[in-house]
């Protein structure tokens, strides 16, 4: 656990910032789960920091959120695209 403490830290994950009184501070809990190998013993102990959104409100606490992710296909086909609208595909045979 102090292993992943550590590296949440070093990565600066996040601020340390005073609490306002008119929004609400998110909680967070420490999640612990044993891996196990294929032959049933203990491989790895694992843990992570987790974060308690349910104690947030829309609108006071946060306004909006958002999520850069994009399909593989998606994706594949936009570059698929964009190669064949600058002529970088000169002969696939």
């Amino acid at each position: 656990m102090s292993e992943d403490f550590d590296a949440l830290i070093r990565n600066e994950t996040w601020d340390l910032v005073l609490s306002h009184p008119s929004y609400n501070t998110v909680g967070c809990i420490w999640v612990f789960r044993i891996k196990k190998s294929p032959d049933d013993s203990i491989s790895k102990y694992k843990a992570r920091l987790v974060g308690k959104r349910f104690h947030q409100q829309p609108c006071v606490d946060y306004i909006d959120t958002f999520s850069s992710v994009v399909k593989t296909t998606t994706f594949t086909f936009y570059r698929v695209l964009w190669f064949c609208e600058y002529g970088l595909f000169t002969n696939w045979m």
